[in-house]
């Protein structure tokens, strides 16, 4: 999934939301997304083009407020719904830029296991995951945080489900418990959790039972197989 920016050219509060008409620049969020409306971060509710009015043909927003919307070199303004989290400093007349807040990320590392894992997730089995702690040093993946909504896509680069983070913890291969690796959802026992996982890593850039992993638990928030 590409990453986003769009200018916001109105907003307005209607049936209990806030609704930005944004020209993006580039990109496009999704449903379950966070992204940064200014400083402030939002949940994306909704997404869709405006309708064109019968009479004019021009574009007017999801509520019928009569403004051609279309911005430079005629790009259509999208119509997104959004929820503030901290309604207490969102100030639209401020906040003119939205961006990009959700991480994106695959499971597994090939196209079997990662629809296998997905369907894990969708089946409410798996509510855990780990990754090496080197995977994310340097520049490499984005370190999930507590509390943040993320996208996992598809082995094809398609958006699958929105994840909110609820722990993470950073240990041992060998000090993962049972109770961690059974949330993982793949195996029965915690020494098949171990093998599969040992295998995983060895063709990964390594195993070391000693190795640091990155250990997340979330919760599943949106299947976006139904969007």
């Amino acid at each position: 999934m590409e990453d986003f920016q769009g200018k916001i050219e109105d907003h307005f509060f209607a049936k209990e939301q806030h609704v930005l008409s944004v020209l993006f620049e580039r990109g496009l969020p999704t449903v379950g997304m966070q992204i940064e409306v200014g400083p402030v971060t939002c949940n994306v509710l909704g997404i869709e083009e405006p309708r064109l009015h019968p009479s004019t043909g021009k574009r007017v927003d999801l509520y019928e407020k009569q403004s051609c919307l279309t911005g430079a070199n005629d790009k259509p303004i999208w119509m997104l719904r959004v929820e503030p989290i901290d309604t207490g400093s969102y100030n639209p007349k401020l906040h003119t830029k939205v961006v990009q807040k959700s991480e994106t990320f695959k499971f597994g590392d090939s196209e079997d296991l990662s629809q296998r894992l997905i369907a894990l997730v969708r089946s409410g089995k798996k509510t855990a995951t780990c990754g090496a702690l080197r995977d994310f040093e340097d520049g490499g993946e984005a370190l999930p945080v507590v509390g943040r909504r993320d996208i996992a896509l598809n082995w094809d680069g398609s958006p699958a489900l929105v994840i909110e983070t609820t722990e993470v913890t950073v240990q041992k291969f060998c000090d993962v418990t049972e109770a961690f690796a059974l949330a993982e959802g793949e195996n029965e026992t915690r020494d098949g959790w171990a093998r599969d996982h040992e295998a995983f890593f060895a063709r990964n850039g390594g195993f070391d039972p000693e190795m640091m992993l990155v250990c997340e638990r979330f919760k599943l928030v949106e299947d976006l197989a139904s969007v």
